[in-house]
C-alpha cells in the first residue's frame, strides 16, 4: 500500500513539475519559475552575456524568445547601455538610445511579471515585451542582431520549424551559443 501511494505521489509531482515548467500558473508555477529555474539559469545567462559582449553594439536590436522571468534583460540592457555610452562619448551629440531589447513570450503571467519588474525600461523604450508564438513571429527578415533563447527550446514541439523561423529574422548574421551544463 505504501508503495502504491508513493508511486502515485511521485507520478503526480512529476506531471505537475513538467506541466508547470512548460506553462507556469498559480502558486506552483511561480515557485518553479521564480525559485528553481531562476537560480539555476543565472550562471548560464552570465556566461552567455560575456560571450555576447563582443557582438553587442551601441545600436543592436536583441530578441529574447521565451523570456520567462526576464533573466537576460538586466544583463543585455546593461551591456547595450555601456556600449551606447561609449559610442556617445566618442561621437558628441548623440542623445537618444538606438538599442532595443525585445522579448516574446506566450505566458500572460510572465509578461505581467516582467512588465512590472521592468516598468522603467519599458517607459524609456529600451525594452519591448510582446505576447506571441515563437513559431509564428511577425518580425520582418533581418530584424535582429542577436537572438537569445534560454531554457525554452526543449518546450518547442517542432524544433526545426522554430530554428528556421528564427534564422530568417537574424540573417545574414547568424550567431549561436550553446552551453552544455
Amino acid at each position: 500500500l505504501i508503495g502504491i501511494i508513493w508511486y502515485t505521489v511521485a507520478r503526480y509531482c512529476t506531471r505537475l513539475f513538467s506541466r508547470q515548467s512548460s506553462f507556469p500558473s498559480g502558486f506552483y508555477g511561480e515557485s518553479i519559475i521564480f525559485g528553481w529555474l531562476e537560480r539555476t539559469n543565472q550562471r548560464s545567462v552570465v556566461w552567455a552575456s560575456r560571450c555576447l559582449k563582443t557582438k553587442l553594439k551601441y545600436n543592436s536590436q536583441v530578441l529574447d524568445i521565451g523570456f520567462g522571468a526576464g533573466l537576460s534583460f538586466d544583463t543585455m540592457i546593461r551591456l547595450l547601455g555601456e556600449s551606447f555610452e561609449s559610442h556617445c562619448h566618442e561621437n558628441k551629440g548623440v542623445e537618444k538610445a538606438e538599442y532595443k531589447v525585445y522579448g516574446i513570450e506566450n505566458s500572460e503571467q510572465m509578461i505581467r511579471y516582467c512588465t512590472e519588474k521592468y516598468a522603467s525600461e519599458i517607459e524609456n523604450k529600451v525594452l519591448v515585451l510582446e505576447k506571441g508564438d515563437a513559431l509564428s513571429m511577425s518580425y520582418p527578415n533581418e530584424s535582429f542582431d542577436v537572438i537569445t533563447v534560454s531554457n525554452f527550446i526543449h518546450l518547442v514541439k517542432d524544433k526545426n520549424a522554430a530554428l528556421k523561423e528564427w534564422v530568417w529574422i537574424i540573417l545574414p548574421k547568424p550567431f549561436s551559443l550553446h552551453k552544455k551544463n
